[in-house]
């Protein structure tokens, strides 16, 4: 009688899960960065950003981030129709170290420790004045980092839904924006809180 054919036991922690949510981090992000250049467009040419920033910023995120905040802090009654904007901004802001992180690191080593940690190195990190950086990711972290991307390009998506609606809107504050924030608000201290963990290993 044959013995039963033995399966091979998937390892604990996969190369090949992380590679499939770092797939899916760059699509999400795509989409973020997209909408994101959507709610400039539409600053620009409808809520006063033309006449604050003469260019629309292209590709950076550090200047598209850059031209929110001065919008935000000299586009007349933006505050105030907006007062919540640039917690969101800090948010993202947050986000793009972590993205260079996991896009532009390299897994040094190629593997999973034991206890299921993963290391980005980066040669040069501006940041830091060009010294190298080197982070600890878990599996379960990125795909935190990837439900944290599509619920930042949710809430740019309503952005810019309610920045193309009634112009009439630019008169008070807009209680659409109100209720987007207060349903961001339980999740944007986890995100501000994550600037600098990944170094501790969490």
């Amino acid at each position: 009688m044959s013995s039963p054919r033995l399966r091979k036991k998937r390892p604990r922690y996969s190369l090949t899960d992380l590679f499939q949510v770092l797939g899916e981090v760059t699509v999400t992000w795509a989409f973020l960065d997209s909408l994101i250049d959507d709610c400039i467009q539409d600053i620009h040419k409808n809520w006063g950003g033309k006449t604050i920033i003469k260019e629309v910023p292209n590709i950076s995120l550090e200047r598209k981030m850059a031209y929110l905040r001065k919008w935000h802090a000299e586009g007349p009654r933006i505050s105030e129709i907006f007062p919540t904007l640039l917690d969101i901004v800090d948010a993202l802001e947050s986000a793009v170290e972590h993205h260079h992180r996991l896009i532009h690191g390299i897994l040094l080593p190629l593997e999973f420790t034991k206890t299921g940690k993963i290391s980005f190195y980066r040669e040069r990190v501006r940041k830091k004045g060009g010294q190298p950086e080197s982070v600890t990711f878990t599996l379960k972290s990125v795909r935190e980092f990837r439900d944290w991307a599509y619920r930042l390009a949710i809430f740019f998506g309503a952005f810019a839904e309610i920045l193309t609606g009634d112009p009439v809107s630019k008169n008070k504050p807009d209680k659409s924006f109100r209720a987007m924030f207060i349903e961001m608000d339980g999740f944007l201290p986890l995100m501000k809180g994550r600037r600098n963990v990944r170094k501790k290993g969490r």
